[in-house]
């Protein structure tokens, strides 16, 4: 195993390690902290950031991530008797994936500025109209997905004269563009599959879920409460299924590099 890859998983260990003893000694909650629970994958995706980057020879990048964690602990976390658990532990695992997710960019960030030439040779004319054609068709086919559980029209023009709302509106167009987009190079550049089968079951399943829902509560006559329903997860939370996408593609792309390396004349699965 190369030495980034062996740090990484040595850090993601003992990062959660390292976390859920502070938790136990200090009196903290430890919901969550046992894998596969969100809590305990971010802690270990921390981890693996901080262990994998530093044996890359980064620096920036491990003390932020290490230095976050020490600093937020105390903040993000309540004490086992802290009032409203149930809205405690929300926000320690929206804390802690937030915090993960930033981590990825701030490792994204320090390598693009250490591989400048690497970076211009991926963003060819061909990687770049991909992206941009997967990233509009991924937002229109969600939206109007999206639009129809909920019998309501594709675009409502009155958001542009709220400027909140076109802010969110913003956000959520930005995310599914850069979803569609880096499921698009990811399949058509690389060959790539699980990406867009694993996003398309996902979005499929919220989207029955929410129709159930809403059925439900139209034959009740009833009005759909304040909760979001389970497809607005994917449109406002964009970043989990953008990590989902780029997790299994990653697995997928070292999976098949093993594969044809025992496999006399077999080539790289990159184009």
């Amino acid at each position: 195993m190369p030495v980034p890859r062996r740090a990484a998983v040595i850090g993601a260990v003992a990062c959660w390690a390292v976390a859920t003893g502070y938790f136990a000694a200090t009196g903290y909650r430890l919901d969550g902290l046992v894998p596969p629970r969100l809590p305990a994958a971010a802690l270990l995706a921390l981890g693996a950031l901080a262990g994998g980057s530093y044996a890359a020879g980064y620096r920036v990048s491990p003390v932020a991530i290490i230095g976050g964690l020490v600093l937020s602990a105390p903040v993000l976390f309540e004490p086992a008797g802290a009032p409203d658990p149930s809205l405690g532990r929300g926000i320690d695992s929206l804390s802690l994936v937030i915090g993960a997710y930033l981590a990825g960019i701030l490792v994204a960030i320090e390598y693009a500025a250490r591989n400048p030439g690497r970076i211009r040779a991926w963003f060819t004319p061909r990687t770049i109209a991909i992206g941009v054609a997967g990233g509009v068709l991924h937002a229109v086919v969600v939206r109007a997905i999206y639009a129809s559980v909920r019998h309501a029209p594709i675009w409502d023009g009155s958001v542009i004269l709220e400027p909140i709302v076109l802010l969110a509106v913003s956000y959520i167009l930005v995310g599914q563009l850069l979803v569609g987009a880096v499921t698009a190079v990811m399949l058509v550049r690389h060959r790539l599959v699980t990406p867009l089968v694993a996003l398309t079951a996902l979005f499929s399943w919220l989207s029955y879920r929410t129709w159930l829902s809403l059925e439900a509560t139209r034959e009740l006559g009833a009005t759909p409460g304040i909760s979001p329903q389970p497809d607005a997860l994917y449109v406002a939370l964009w970043f989990v299924p953008l990590t989902i996408a780029l997790v299994l593609g990653g697995l997928e792309y070292l999976l098949r590099a093993r594969v044809s390396a025992g496999l006399p004349g077999s080539g790289s699965v990159a184009e």
